[in-house]
């Protein structure tokens, strides 16, 4: 009888990822971004490892970073920096950093740090666990930017269970000039209709009540296969069981198109709720930027909104100290935001990015300007904002429960309404028990310039319950 065969015991070369260990997850940057980290933790977490929250004691760290702009790059290069030290003094065992900042910044990463075991680009997410399990070091880039197939793959939410993000896409086939996300996102890839379908459903059978649509542009999901889909696709995902709230974020303002608005107004599953990131007000400006529509466009857009459900929420984004605004155009900027009178508004600073159309701008405005500009432009919309929400006191509104606290006067109730985005709005307080993902009606009772407060409407019910 031949020798029985034996495994080769593990040489000292070997990661210690090699064999199932304990495995932090940490996710920066956008939505989008939790979204893959969300299916990272659930291949390990299928696979045998043990997921943990906690970087500290983990064997395996892995970061899904972003490099969008410089803000975004300086907090991954902190957190590397965090995780370094901790495997420096043995607190963590193997360190794999992923994503789009590594796609684009990897030199210079692999440089600054060299005690990480594993470099991988965004174009490689599937690919991530097989080179941990083959105990691949040093860095691993693809050049092609594969389409997504029809395969759900398993997540791990990270999100209440009020909510789960849903991506539809990847990368982007805009030219903002500022951009740097199609070369680190690469072009559109959107994903086939089946698939959105599929995981929107799982997304209704975890228990989550609402589906967050989340791409670089959701007007522009399809237009790689030929036309734009997206009505066809949130039509579809309202006849889904379980789905009362369908969530749109980041709509660009020249692919809202009028069967979109119409979506808003005939669909009553469609959140009132619309992210359109305009940028900026001045026609120069955003002519310099690459985005295709002026202000009379802007106007227009947003009273047709408005005009399909009146309790519509706009939501935008501006950038301030773009190379081509001077003091003329930061002004026509405020006179503007004041007449839209948006309902929020976000403001970022200029960050000049590498090998993009604006680079050649140069960076002009010095920093503390560009700040200077940021605060005034938020004294103006913080103000706004205070009143609209003092104008929907009184308001009777359905409220999704999020999750649960309690102080000196007891528990209650962190909600939000329909007119609310998860993380990135305010909330509305609930007094009362509940349970995170229930639904309950609600009045307005009171308002500061970013949340609300509510009371049970009688006949509510004395929780806030799924069932």
């Amino acid at each position: 009888m031949g020798r029985k065969r034996r495994r080769r015991p593990a040489t000292p070369e070997t990661p210690r990822w090699y064999e199932p260990a304990t495995v932090a997850v940490v996710s920066l940057g956008c939505a989008k971004n939790l979204t893959i980290s969300e299916e990272i933790a659930a291949r390990f977490g299928m696979s045998g490892y043990v997921l943990t929250p906690s970087t500290s004691g983990a064997e395996l760290v892995v970061v899904n970073t972003c490099g969008f702009i410089e803000p975004a790059r300086r907090e991954t290069r902190e957190r590397i920096s965090e995780l370094v030290k901790l495997k420096k003094k043995g607190l963590v065992g193997s360190i794999v950093v992923y994503g789009c900042m590594v796609q684009g910044f990897h030199e210079e990463l692999r440089a600054e740090f060299p005690d990480v075991d594993l470099w991988v680009g965004s174009t490689s997410s599937d690919r991530l666990f097989s080179l941990v399990r083959k105990g691949t070091c040093g860095t691993w880039l693809d050049t092609e930017w594969r389409r997504p197939g029809g395969k759900v793959l398993p997540r791990l939410y990270q999100t209440p269970p009020s909510f789960a993000y849903l991506k539809v896409s990847e990368g982007c086939d805009n030219r903002c000039a500022y951009c740097s996300i199609p070369r680190l996102r690469g072009p559109l890839r959107s994903l086939p209709t089946s698939a959105v379908l599929k995981e929107a459903v799982e997304i209704a059978e975890s228990g989550r009540r609402e589906a967050v649509l989340v791409a670089q542009d959701l007007t522009a999901w399809g237009t790689d296969r030929g036309r734009r889909e997206l009505p066809g696709l949130v039509e579809k995902m309202a006849a889904i069981e379980g789905l009362e709230w369908i969530r749109l974020l980041y709509m660009h303002p020249a692919g809202i198109t009028d069967e979109i608005v119409e979506m808003f107004r005939s669909n009553p599953k469609v959140a009132p709720y619309a992210d359109v990131p305009l940028q900026h007000l001045d026609d120069g400006v955003l002519r310099s930027m690459g985005r295709p529509y002026d202000y009379e466009r802007v106007l227009a857009l947003t009273a047709a909104l408005r005009e399909a459900r009146p309790d519509m929420t706009i939501r935008t984004s501006i950038i301030v100290g773009y190379p081509t605004e001077g003091e003329a155009e930061f002004a026509r900027l405020l006179d503007r935001l004041d007449e839209l009178d948006l309902d929020r508004v976000g403001v970022f600073t200029y960050s000049r990015e590498r090998e993009t159309a604006a680079w050649k701008l140069g960076d002009p405005v010095p920093e503390e300007e560009k700040e200077r500009r940021r605060r005034a432009v938020m004294e103006l919309c913080e103000a706004k904002a205070e009143a609209h929400n003092a104008a929907r006191v009184g308001e009777e509104t359905t409220l999704i429960v999020d999750t649960l606290a309690e102080d000196e006067d007891g528990p209650y109730c962190i909600c939000r309404s329909p007119r609310e985005a998860p993380e990135v709005d305010g909330v509305v307080y609930l007094d009362g028990e509940g349970e995170p993902g229930g639904m309950v009606r609600a009045v307005i009772t009171g308002s500061d310039v970013h949340d609300l407060y509510a009371e049970r409407l009688p006949g509510a019910g004395g929780e806030a319950r799924k069932d």
